[in-house]
């Protein structure tokens, strides 16, 4: 079987920290649709529709790519989630990346970068927190003693 390349994914939740549904189904159109539709709706300054109706659309979206190809999903600052007006886009994306790639014949794979250390600690080792227990945690310092 050939090696596949990852398409990647890339979402920046620090761009704009009050709608970061919007940035997720920005990034996911980007992704998903072809380059002149993307490129047609920059320069129209044409945005998906509100928020809460882009953001389950890209997530289906993007299950149809990882239906053929393998995904590598980068979010970065992604402890902004944990805040409770952001609680629906935290659900939906744990579905996303931990139940719902379970069920994908291709990989989908995730990685986490945030720039506030004890905030992503908390993250993902609070009960209570979006993604508990759905990622590994380690500092800058500890990958970079394995290089």
């Amino acid at each position: 079987m050939k090696k596949q390349d990852y398409e990647i994914l890339y979402v920046d939740f620090d761009v704009d920290p009050n709608d970061p549904a919007m940035l997720f189904a920005q990034a996911a159109f980007q992704l998903t649709e072809p380059f002149w539709l993307t490129w047609l709706c920059s320069c129209l300054r044409i945005k998906p529709h509100h928020s809460t109706v882009a953001a389950p659309k890209a997530v289906s979206k993007l299950l149809a790519l990882a239906r053929l190809r393998p995904l590598l999903v980068i979010l970065k600052e992604p402890q902004l989630l944990a805040s409770p007006e952001h609680s629906t886009l935290a659900a939906m994306l744990r579905s996303f990346l931990h139940n719902q790639s379970m069920s994908s014949p291709m990989p989908i794979k995730t990685l986490f970068i945030g720039s506030d250390e004890h905030l992503m600690k908390q993250l993902f080792n609070q009960y209570d927190e979006p993604f508990y227990l759905s990622a590994h945690v380690q500092s800058l310092a500890v990958m970079a003693e394995g290089c």
